[in-house]
């Protein structure tokens, strides 16, 4: 009976030690400005990637991808592709690997040389590129884990738009700050509104740069030919979301103004 109560006495010891041994641990931290704090096994926002890297690359599923629907002659093509869940890896470099397709320019987001042992969590990724000037009537971007490829326009003349239908309703200024970031570190204004287009209505953007000071002349194009179209006073309001390229921006305050909106943003060194 002694031996009994002695064994039932050092089963309840080892129980409440260990639950005091798991209660002392606290999450580890990463002082690095780009990287958050471990979450622990019951956080639902960062997942640790159970498919093993290919060439030491995980692949990567955007959150967002940031392209332009219509660029007018001379303006550059660019493009920035997101993850801003961050996938529990750490130290990452991000990177838009080229896809093997002829009929438009493909990219996979990937992160890679992550740092396997290390004790951290990347908030998230941005990879982007400078494309150049388009040639060619369109281009068509495809970025995988996204279900159709985008189109480019390219309009030779801004006299072909107009831009008295144009309501704007939210302008967000988009930048790379808070994340592992490759490539040019590119800012993007992202406009919401309406317009009343005819058949593929697009719309662009007409850009004056002074100092920092930028300014955005919102037009809508119809980038084909347009059959029976009614007037554009008959015509529905039609929603859309149209990004724009700013450019990888110089430190410091800039004002962007699209159509009488205004928004103020800071472009931090790195």
């Amino acid at each position: 009976m002694k031996a009994s109560s002695l064994a039932l006495g050092l089963f309840f010891l080892q129980l409440f030690s260990s639950q005091a041994c798991g209660n002392s641990v606290a999450p580890a931290t990463d002082a690095a400005a780009d990287q958050g704090t471990r979450p622990d096994a019951t956080s639902s926002d960062v997942t640790t990637p159970v498919i093993p890297p290919v060439n030491g690359c995980y692949r990567l599923t955007p959150t967002a991808v940031y392209a332009p629907s219509v660029l007018f002659a001379g303006q550059p093509l660019g493009l920035t592709v997101e993850d801003r869940r961050g996938m529990g890896l750490c130290a990452c470099t991000p990177t838009l690997a080229p896809l093997p397709i002829s009929s438009a320019r493909g990219y996979s987001l990937q992160a890679c040389s992550c740092c396997e042992n290390c004790d951290c969590v990347d908030r998230g990724y941005a990879a982007s590129e400078l494309l150049g000037a388009v040639s060619g009537p369109r281009v068509d971007l495809l970025v995988e884990g996204e279900p159709e490829r985008r189109s480019v326009r390219v309009v030779n003349s801004s006299t072909s738009c107009e831009s008295r239908s144009m309501v704007i309703g939210d302008v967000t200024v988009v930048g790379p700050d808070e994340l592992r970031v490759s490539g040019p570190r590119l800012y993007w204004a992202r406009v919401t509104g309406t317009h009343r287009g005819c058949c593929e209505s697009l719309v662009g953007f007409v850009d004056r740069v002074a100092g920092r000071s930028i300014e955005l002349t919102p037009m809508t194009c119809d980038t084909t030919t347009c059959e029976a179209c009614d007037p554009i006073e008959r015509r529905p309001n039609q929603p859309f979301t149209s990004d724009h390229l700013l450019g990888a921006l110089a430190a410091g305050s800039w004002t962007l103004n699209v159509a009488g909106t205004t928004r103020t943003f800071e472009v931090t060194a790195r």
